[in-house]
């Protein structure tokens, strides 16, 4: 009756169509399972009479059950490695209508070892428990052990292509996820595999302690993401109560803003680890609690040496009060600034690099003066020689040059190599007209309009060119002029003479100098000296080359060239064979 009602029942399973994936699916399941039961029916009719008959009439004798059972181990593995085959064929055959072409045989394959070891260990504990007359534990471990197996086979059902496949990548969390199990996908599945051998009461015996880590380790990295991404949210609000952008850049909205955000960010990120530790010690199961964090901060610890066997205790809620000092001196240098001598100032119009440089001065006068009265008053007075000695000699290190171009500035005051409105010359670079000396720098001026702010001392520890230390006259730049041999150089004198004396600009005490300084192979050198005012140092370059200009016209007036190089290229033709 069975093999005639299986193939009908099979091909009214084949008539559904796909219009329901699902209801298609699970009656091509059924279809191709009654098929292959269809196939194997008569050994598997044979099979489970035996195993009623066995079961159910062995009454006093045990040993033909226990048979039974060791020999189906064998025929069942054969069903079950037909079974396994068979789908995976009726899979490939049905245009993969249960798992697709990349999945099959890693799905089959897990298939296969989850039917081989139930076969195997469930079916020889079975025998076992029957032919055992002591109490034994092996059935307790073949059971953990199918359980162990299990829960791998669960744990290597998904690959690592599908978990990459599964995983988003457009947020940094899964991106990173994403990159950690593509690079140690092996190293985690062999974790997990020793958690789950471990966990088991049977096997490992470590299940308790496997959980408490477990919930321990997810729980801490909670807590920390957590608590980082509040720290984060609190840190970018901060940045955009205290700055403002232009388009540009970040701006402060107030005085000192980066350090308020400093401190801010220090602030947030103690109270942030204050209290991940608290969370993180609760959830270890070890409560930190009120009365235990008062005793910390309240009960004397640390012993400092006052000298003459004098010692003086201290809390740890002393020593913060005693570092808290530092931003309270800041705080109350602030203050001053803004609310006393900006007010003055803003009545007094005093100049704003006044200003800055007072203001500037008294908020670290004020800042010194009120830690050293905090340390006074916390009885660490001992303290402030430690820390104004270093100050002290620190300032003076950092304030080194300062003092030497104040240093020099009272020697230019005195020796004067230098005034305002003199044309001075350190270096190729540094050249200009001195427009005003300051205790610390000279401001020069340079003949394109823009300033240099040159270091006092450099006017005495190098070497100074002044065109105007000189208060009679100053020399122009010379000018170096050539004329062929073919002109008679009296003449040529007398020309050059005039041309530079016609010029207003040039002194006539002392009067121009003209002189024949070689011959040269395209004639003679004269050179032409001009003498000019010291007011006039500034234009001593468009005054040389007005001259300039004034000598070439009077010279090509008088029938005078000047010199230039002539070369005679000859061209020899070879002659013709």
């Amino acid at each position: 009756l069975m093999r005639t009602y299986i193939p009908e029942v099979g091909r009214v399973l084949f008539r559904v169509t796909k219009e329901s994936i699902g209801q298609y699916t699970v009656s091509r399941f059924f279809a191709a399972l009654l098929l292959f039961i269809n196939h194997y029916f008569t050994s598997l009719f044979l099979w489970g009479i035996g195993f009623v008959l066995l079961s159910y009439y062995t009454q006093a004798e045990v040993y033909p059950l226990i048979l039974f059972y060791i020999v189906s181990i064998f025929y069942l593995l054969f069903i079950a490695h037909k079974i396994v085959n068979y789908l995976l064929n009726f899979n490939i055959h049905h245009e993969h209508v249960f798992f697709a072409h990349t999945f099959q045989k890693h799905f089959f394959k897990i298939v296969k070892a989850f039917l081989f070891s139930t076969i195997i260990l469930l079916c020889f504990r079975e025998a076992f428990l029957l032919g055992s007359y002591t109490k034994s534990e092996l059935p307790d471990i073949l059971l953990a052990l199918y359980g162990v197996i299990i829960r791998v086979l669960i744990l290597a059902l998904p690959r690592k292509e599908d978990l990459l496949n599964a995983l988003p990548t457009k947020t940094p969390f899964f991106a990173r996820l994403w990159r950690i199990i593509d690079r140690y996908y092996s190293a985690i599945f062999l974790v997990g595999v020793l958690l789950i051998v471990m966990s088991d009461p049977h096997v490992g015996g470590y299940n308790n302690l496997i959980f408490y880590l477990l919930w321990g380790i997810v729980g801490t990295l909670v807590i920390i993401k957590v608590l980082f991404s509040l720290y984060m949210f609190c840190r970018r609000n901060s940045a955009t109560i205290l700055f403002f952008s232009d388009g540009e850049s970040l701006r402060e909205r107030f005085s000192f803003a980066k350090t308020f955000y400093g401190v801010s960010i220090i602030v947030l990120f103690c109270t942030f680890i204050f209290v991940g530790a608290l969370l993180i010690a609760w959830l270890w199961g070890k409560p930190i609690s009120l009365g235990s964090m008062a005793d910390f901060f309240m009960v004397e610890r640390l012993t400092i040496d006052m000298g003459n066997g004098i010692y003086k205790k201290l809390t740890l809620f002393g020593l913060l009060g005693t570092f808290a000092i530092i931003p309270i001196g800041f705080f109350v240098g602030f203050i001053v600034d803004k609310f006393l001598l900006y007010r003055i100032f803003s009545v007094l119009l005093v100049n704003p690099g006044v200003h800055n440089a007072v203001s500037t001065i008294s908020y670290y006068v004020t800042v010194i003066t009120v830690i050293t009265l905090g340390l006074w008053q916390q009885g660490l007075g001992f303290l402030v020689l430690y820390y104004l000695g270093p100050l002290l000699f620190g300032m003076a290190w950092a304030l080194r040059d300062l003092f030497n171009d104040f240093v020099s500035y009272f020697i230019i005051l005195i020796n004067r190599p230098i005034k305002v409105g003199d044309y001075i010359k350190i270096s190729d670079e540094i050249q200009g007209a001195v427009r005003s000396i300051t205790p610390r720098s000279v401001v020069l001026r340079r003949n394109r309009g823009f300033c240099l702010i040159v270091p006092n001392h450099k006017f005495i520890q190098e070497v100074v060119t002044n065109w105007d230390y000189n208060l009679s006259y100053i020399c122009c730049p010379d000018i170096m002029i050539m004329i062929p041999l073919s002109c008679n150089p009296d003449e040529v004198f007398k020309v050059l003479k005039s041309a530079a004396e016609e010029n207003l600009n040039v002194l006539k005490t002392p009067p121009p100098l003209v002189r024949l300084e070689s011959f040269e192979e395209l004639g003679f050198q004269f050179l032409v000296r001009c003498f000019i005012s010291p007011e006039k140092t500034l234009d001593q370059w468009e005054i040389a080359s007005a001259t300039r200009l004034n000598i070439t016209r009077k010279l090509r007036e008088n029938g005078m060239d000047i010199a230039i190089p002539v070369r005679i290229i000859q061209e020899r033709l070879a002659s013709k064979p």
